[in-house]
């Protein structure tokens, strides 16, 4: 979190679901006034279901659409064996909840 970006000192915290590949952070809706910088890598997950070569990237909820929006990242590397994935330099605005997902493309081209 960049100095002044916000208003008075506060405790934050970070939680991931591993099951969904979602992060949590709290306290919730916390807004700043210069945009964190996350980077981090959670290793042991089960991406499987990822087909070779997709591209990963970060989305947040937003809560009044329920939909989830593409957030801006430096870059977000994967490795399926090892169940990895790290994530450098995504910007984010505020706390709420964040997942790392993909596009899944409905066909193939011919």
């Amino acid at each position: 979190i960049p100095e002044n970006a916000l208003n008075q000192d506060r405790y934050i915290s970070m939680q991931l679901d591993d099951s969904k590949l979602q992060l949590r952070f709290s306290p919730h809706g916390l807004q700043f006034n210069t945009p964190a910088n996350l980077s981090c890598s959670a290793t042991g997950l089960d991406l499987s279901s990822i087909p070779v070569g997709t591209e990963i990237k970060l989305y947040y909820c937003n809560e009044e659409t329920g939909m989830f929006e593409e957030m801006h990242s430096g870059s977000i590397t994967y490795d399926i064996e090892s169940g990895t994935i790290t994530c450098l330099n995504a910007e984010i605005p505020h706390f709420s909840e964040y997942a790392f997902g993909y596009i899944k493309k409905l066909y193939e081209d011919p």
